[in-house]
């Protein structure tokens, strides 16, 4: 009798953990007030724009859905964390319109287009916004980019099945050393994310298109400046599961205007070649001797010579040089641009006499310093030194990656280090609003709206490029001559010739 009673009690334990198995997922508390919201408050095209700008936004990479799931859920949820808002999930026309700013700056810069293959007529998302340039081949259309940052292939290859093209390229891949992150074939179609053996990164999608294989292939690299090209893969891959089955997706958002705000570099300066003899007569005419530089701001964050500055300081350089405090020139080499978020590093050969600590979580109203080089073409070349406070934690238009500042900044000011009370960076200043425009348009002067980067987003930029940040530790608030004397320390002056 006690061995039947055990047997049956083996039955139910299994039956049970089987129900269980089966039993639905437990919905996190508000989620269903949030679906219900979400099915209600939008249509069918709405709905997919609001998972469109969560990709673009950084928020997810789970191709749109045609319905509401508990990603959707998180992700929307992280949205309301990151701005502010109640964090029940629920999305209203006012919170979408707020994530249409958040979002517009991706999509602004890569500026995508439906394109038709040449010889298949199917759409697809090509981010023709980065400046790509097209050649035709016999497979379809080849994309590069001038800068080197993406290389994409949208091709139709004949009589092939896709398992043969998907088996033949993950063997072709790992042969050739690369990493395989992510794969996947199913119901005609195939997806592969990977990493090659010099750090490029990819993502390939492709399906069985009758007789033939048709998809793309996208390659970027980080080094060559970040455009996030795991989000316009995800918005690609979108485009072409729609074109290929019929699932609902949009057409590309159209572009958004950006707020008015001037960078904070030096304009452009013309500098005239020296000449030790004065010619006999005038020479005919042709264009003067002179070449055009501007100037900004850095400061290092690595002992081996790596430093920051804004991608507009070195905007079209042809060559950059920097001087550091003890007053030496090097030549700099820059390494990685990430144009969205105005972030650039550069690197010279020289041990720094000082590199920033990175702090997170900065509060409203925190006194702050910035040190820079404003218009050295008229003031002190030592650099330029001034206090304020954070006035908000986000920018124009709510844009969360970027402080507000009282501490006033020039021209020339862009690149250099927003300091906190104990020498720690928690941002770089960026850019300051356009007061005359402001004043020409609304009637109002505004006085000291200044703006920086904040160190979340440079930390971002450098790990994906592999650069290890000191952490800032919070201590008894130092006196400003002190923190000075860091600053100058740590800060280089920036020319982009």
């Amino acid at each position: 009798m006690l061995h039947y009673f055990r047997v049956n009690f083996l039955v139910l334990l299994n039956l049970l953990v089987v129900l269980n198995a089966n039993a639905a997922p437990t919905r996190p508390f508000g989620y269903e007030k949030a679906e219900e919201a979400f099915q209600t408050n939008f249509d069918l095209q709405q709905r997919i724009l609001v998972q469109v700008l969560l990709i673009a936004a950084g928020y997810t990479n789970f191709v749109p859905s045609e319905n509401f799931n508990p990603h959707i859920f998180k992700f929307i949820q992280n949205f309301q964390n990151d701005n502010g808002l109640p964090s029940n999930g629920v999305i209203d026309k006012q919170e979408l319109n707020k994530l249409f700013v958040t979002a517009s700056p991706m999509l602004n810069l890569w500026g995508f287009k439906k394109i038709n293959h040449p010889t298949r007529g199917i759409p697809l998302w090509i981010p023709l916004g980065l400046g790509l340039t097209v050649d035709r081949n016999p497979y379809g259309l080849h994309y590069t980019d001038p800068q080197r940052r993406v290389i994409l292939d949208f091709t139709t290859v004949p009589n092939l099945f896709i398992g043969v093209n998907f088996e033949t390229l993950v063997n072709s891949q790992i042969a050739a050393g690369s990493t395989i992150h992510y794969k996947v074939i199913k119901d005609g179609w195939f997806v592969i994310s990977l990493t090659t053996s010099d750090g490029i990164d990819a993502y390939l999608r492709y399906h069985q298109d009758r007789r033939n294989v048709t998809g793309f292939s996208l390659y970027w690299n980080n080094a060559n400046g970040n455009v996030h090209g795991e989000r316009i893969a995800i918005l690609m891959s979108a485009s072409l599961r729609s074109a290929m089955s019929g699932a609902p997706y949009i057409d590309p958002p159209a572009e958004v205007p950006r707020p008015v705000v001037d960078t904070v570099a030096s304009p452009p300066l013309p500098v005239v070649a020296p000449s030790s003899v004065s010619p006999p007569s005038p020479p005919p005419p042709s264009k003067p001797a002179e070449s055009l530089i501007s100037t900004g701001s850095g400061f290092f964050v690595a002992q081996d010579g790596t430093l920051v500055t804004n991608a507009h300081v070195i905007e079209n350089c042809s060559k950059a040089i920097v001087k550091t405090s003890d007053g030496t020139i090097n030549d700099a080499q820059i390494v990685a641009r990430d144009t969205m978020n105005d972030l650039a590093i550069l690197k010279v050969n020289k041990t720094p006499p000082r590199i920033a600590a990175l702090r997170i979580g900065v509060r409203l109203g925190e006194s702050v310093a910035v040190f820079g080089f404003p218009h050295s073409e008229i003031l002190a070349t030592s650099g330029n030194f001034t206090l304020g406070n954070i006035t908000a934690l986000s920018g124009l238009g709510d844009d969360s990656r970027f402080f507000q500042i009282s501490a006033p900044v020039q021209a020339g000011n862009s690149g250099g280090p927003l300091l906190d009370q104990n020498g720690n960076l928690i941002g770089i200043v960026a850019a300051k609003l356009n007061a005359l425009k402001v004043a020409l348009q609304d009637g109002d002067l505004p006085q000291n709206v200044n703006f920086a980067i904040k160190a979340t987003i440079l930390a971002a930029f450098l790990d994906s490029n592999r650069i290890s940040i000191q952490q800032g530790t919070e201590t008894k608030p130092m006196n400003p001559a002190d923190i000075a004397d860091e600053a100058r320390e740590m800060s280089v002056f920036v020319v982009c010739q």
